[in-house]
């Protein structure tokens, strides 16, 4: 090594950085049906089941390797790895794998299936919240910082207590609320708990945390901290079901933007994790594109967000949200929406309640909070109409809506082409026509013809037969009359001849 240059030695280096760095980052791995006898090993594991031929397994194949190298760098311990089920059906059996693309965490003898949407950060933080305990323990303000860095605008709960050894007693009925809530909803959002010292100073003054406490639950979202109340001394549900029900209101932000898919799951995450049939609606503000740069459309954000935040009681059913997919959503209802102005849209059923106060004088809506407390309060009490859904028969009616538009839109737009696509086909089905109609009464005249014919031939061949037969009859007749009259004849000649002669004969 001595006799080589410090050039020399320099390009070497540089060699094995450049072949070495790469290798640093976690690939995704292939596996086979081998990873049946190694799966609950105590490695944890994240697994996407694939087919070659799934469309949308190659649409997340990029978003995947990124997933890798993100979890190659935060969590390690993780192995990212991908298995083609349609090849080995055994396990794809095994683990119940029934579409393709299939997301599965596997940690020791658990097994989590991802069902949110299919982006970097949603599979990474699926992976984050299935490995290891539900409640994540902060040792360090860096690591939470760090921690809440990654979470970004997703609200986090946190719990504030004594460590363990400072404590005199039993864990609370507050503590063992939360962690038995945080394993139950452990992929639905972040479960986090820390000592008071641990916490930065910036949270320490939102949390409104001074001296020593014994436990506090709190929940960080838009900015600030909400602190967990115990329900009040009326309210006949137990600690566990209250702050379940807590959790379950507060888990998303007060007034962020949805597409129509996180609205349909939005619902069938209310479904799975209420224990009733008791879900909440959405109040659904419609904003333009230009909602930023329009006064009244931002007036009317202004509105929705304020709304949100005071967390009225007698609105504890509704979750606030705003999207610009007023026209797609419409679509839906059956019905014309414009923007700005507000629906209530039942997640799961797909009802779509309009505000009838709603009217547009001079560019400005009159939609005032009172106006849409009063409506929302309508629509909880069923007495608005609903408009769309999933029926089968609304179903039908929006496919046949849609066909009659796209119909229309194709004659106004393309006529020449509406032409050749609709005109074709009408011919046709014309000739067809009239070959089964108008050409029916000479096709008859000579099918007529023809069982006349065949009739008249019938008759003749009835006649001949008759008529043969009439004559062998007579021949037979006649052959029985010569013999009896042979016989007659030689009865005669036996009565007139003497016995002699007939000796002599």
């Amino acid at each position: 090594m001595d006799k080589i240059p410090p050039f020399g030695r320099m390009c070497i280096l540089l060699f094995f950085l450049t072949i070495c760095l790469p290798c640093g980052r976690s690939e995704v791995l292939e596996l086979d049906s081998s990873f049946g006898d190694f799966w609950n090993n105590g490695t944890p594991w994240l697994v996407n089941f694939y087919a070659p031929w799934c469309g949308h397994c190659r649409r997340l194949s990029p978003v995947y390797t990124e997933v890798s190298h993100t979890l190659s760098e935060i969590a390690p311990s993780t192995r990212v790895a991908k298995l083609d089920a349609s090849s080995h059906r055994d396990i794809a059996k095994k683990f119940q794998i029934n579409g393709f693309p299939t997301l599965k965490f596997f940690d020791a003898e658990r097994t989590f299936e991802h069902d949110a949407e299919r982006t970097s950060k949603s599979i990474v933080s699926f992976a984050l919240r299935a490995h290891g305990p539900a409640v994540k323990r902060i040792t360090d303000s860096a690591a939470f910082e760090r921690n809440v860095t990654f979470f970004d605008s997703d609200p986090f709960y946190l719990l504030i207590g004594q460590p363990v050894q400072q404590q005199r007693h039993k864990d609370s009925a507050l503590k063992v609320a939360f962690y038995e809530a945080a394993e139950r909803f452990r992929l639905l959002t972040w479960f986090l708990t820390v000592v008071p010292d641990v916490l930065p100073e910036r949270f320490t003054a939102l949390c409104q945390v001074s001296g020593p406490i014994d436990e506090r639950l709190v929940v960080f979202k838009d900015g600030i901290c909400m602190a967990y109340s115990e329900p009040p001394a009326s309210d006949k549900s137990t600690v566990a079901e209250h702050v379940s029900d807590w959790i379950l209101r507060e888990r998303y932000p007060s007034f962020q933007e949805l597409h129509l898919s996180s609205l349909w799951e939005f619902g069938e995450a209310e479904i799975a994790a209420s224990k009733s049939r008791i879900y909440r609606l959405v109040a659904l503000f419609l904003l333009p594109q230009s909602y930023q740069t329009d006064p009244n459309s931002r007036r009317f954000f202004e509105l929705g967000q304020s709304l949100a935040r005071q967390r009225l009681k007698h609105l504890s059913r509704y979750r606030f949200a705003w999207t610009e997919a007023y026209t797609a959503l419409g679509d839906l209802a059956m019905v014309d929406l414009s923007a700005p102005s507000m629906v209530v849209v039942d997640p799961v059923t797909q009802v779509i309640y309009l505000n009838p106060n709603q009217s547009l004088l001079g560019g400005l809506f009159t939609l005032e909070p009172e106006v849409v407390v009063s409506f929302l309060l309508a629509v909880s009490e069923g007495r608005v109409q609903g408009f769309g859904g999933n029926s089968f028969l609304v179903r039908l009616q929006r496919i046949g809506i849609m066909i009659r538009g796209s119909l229309v839109d194709l004659l106004t737009n393309h006529p020449l082409i509406s032409l050749l696509m609709l005109g074709i086909p009408v011919a046709l089905l014309s000739f067809v026509c009239y070959l089964c109609f108008c050409l029916d009464d000479r096709y008859d005249d000579y099918d007529d013809l023809e069982t006349e014919v065949a009739k008249l031939l019938e008759s003749e061949n009835y006649y001949a037969d008759s008529a043969v037969d009439r004559i062998d009859s007579d021949h037979h007749l006649q052959s029985r009359v010569a013999v009896q009259d042979q016989r007659d004849v030689d009865l005669d000649v036996d009565e007139i001849d003497p016995p002699e002669m007939k000796k002599t004969r």
